[in-house]
């Protein structure tokens, strides 16, 4: 368990048995974070906050989606950061209490989201008092900004199978594309319902969400739909892939049925011929005990060739 407690342009560490007293003072702001796995530490958050049993079955049924819960006194969050993908999406879970002067985080393991949080949490850089408030907008904004990297990832993933859709349609790209659908179909069900979460914020009037923090808040809310767009206009590509892809296929066959039917003609105008001058007729004409005789027929079944294949052409059929 790591406690911070903010004031005016500061911050501290606190031991878990300043908690009780810090929490009763009216400036300041203290942030709790932990892991699930500190069973002292869960013990000590439920004697000091009243929150709702839904909240921590949540909490310690790890895996759930997105979304916001209001309560009479503080709300619960639930954040889904993503790690870099290797053949599947993987996203954690972080789970977020705000109250009018804490905010608590807890997460299975390690976070690296909340790291990166306190890196930006500097008061004098920010130029303002800390808030529960704000400290949920740097959250959910570094939460945001993790989804980036992966996204472009997946964009150049999706570019490189474009090219290869065109260029050589094998039926290894289908089983590309595919995966790639369904990772964008993950993480569109991820960063979707984080709408309900600004929602909440920003349209319910909380008591403890602060004005000035709105302002930050909204501009996550921007953050977001911006992220919402990217990731809609990759999910269309990916779809467009597939139907790119069996239109290539079906070029492919239909390009290896026309030299198929050439094949097919060739060979069947040579066989009629000599299907019949192989027939036992008295006489033939040309007749083969000529010295022209035999290149006239072959030179009959080049013509005839010819003729059908201009034909064919002059029909567009090949």
């Amino acid at each position: 368990m790591e406690i911070t407690y903010f004031s005016q342009h500061t911050q501290q560490p606190l031991v878990p048995d300043d908690l009780s007293a810090i929490l009763e003072r009216e400036e300041g702001v203290v942030w709790i974070d932990l892991a699930v796995s500190d069973m002292v530490g869960m013990a000590l958050l439920k004697e000091t906050f009243p929150f709702h049993p839904l909240s921590w079955e949540d909490v310690y049924h790890q895996q759930q989606r997105p979304k916001a819960e209001e309560y009479a006194d503080h709300l619960f969050v639930i954040l889904n950061p993503i790690q870099p993908p290797n053949s599947e999406l993987m996203f954690r879970e972080l789970d977020v209490f705000v109250g009018k002067n804490y905010l608590v985080t807890i997460h299975k393991a390690t976070e690296p989201v909340v790291d990166e949080a306190r890196k930006r949490l500097d008061p004098q850089r920010v130029g303002l008092t800390l808030s529960p408030t704000y400290l949920l907008y740097v959250i959910f904004d570094t939460v945001l900004d993790s989804y980036l990297p992966v996204l472009e990832t997946l964009e150049e993933q999706i570019e490189a199978v474009g090219n290869d859709v065109l260029t050589r349609p094998h039926p290894d790209i289908l089983n590309r594309i595919f995966g790639l659908k369904r990772m964008m179909n993950q993480f569109w069900w991820v960063v979707w319902p984080q709408q309900d979460i600004i929602n909440v914020l920003t349209n319910h009037g909380l008591v403890f969400i602060d004005e000035k923090s709105l302002y930050y808040l909204r501009d996550v809310s921007d953050h977001l739909a911006r992220l919402m767009n990217s990731l809609q206009v990759d999910r269309d590509t990916v779809t467009s892939l597939i139907n790119i892809y069996m239109s290539s296929v079906s070029n492919q066959l239909n390009y290896a049925v026309g030299r198929l039917t050439m094949l097919t003609i060739g060979v069947g105008i040579i066989a009629i011929f000599t299907g019949f001058y192989g027939m036992n007729f008295i006489q033939t004409w040309p007749p083969f005990d000529a010295p022209w005789g035999v290149p006239v027929v072959i030179l009959m079944m080049l013509v005839t060739a010819v003729i059908a294949f201009a034909l064919l052409r002059w029909k567009k059929w090949i």
